[in-house]
């Protein structure tokens, strides 16, 4: 029998010091995803989708400036 290997994405949130915000996700499948914020986790709202090149997700928040508190979450559409 063949091996089974899951690949479990993980997801890195940065603030830079101009305030925007970078999201990272690392993921060997190479699938659409959906960036989504939140400031009180329970309403969520589209971002947009992240760029997605040799296994590694990248999307820049730019609207994150002077917010003191922001969730992610990434999400396949």
């Amino acid at each position: 029998a063949a091996a089974v290997v899951r690949i479990t994405p993980v997801m890195d949130v940065e603030r830079l010091n101009n305030g925007f915000v970078i999201v990272q996700l690392l993921d060997a499948r190479p699938l659409s995803w959906r960036v989504e914020f939140s400031e009180n986790l329970v309403t969520w709202y589209a971002l947009g989708a992240m760029t997605y090149t040799d296994g590694l997700g990248v999307f820049l928040d730019a609207t994150a400036v002077g917010k003191a508190r922001r969730f992610y979450r990434i999400v396949s559409p």
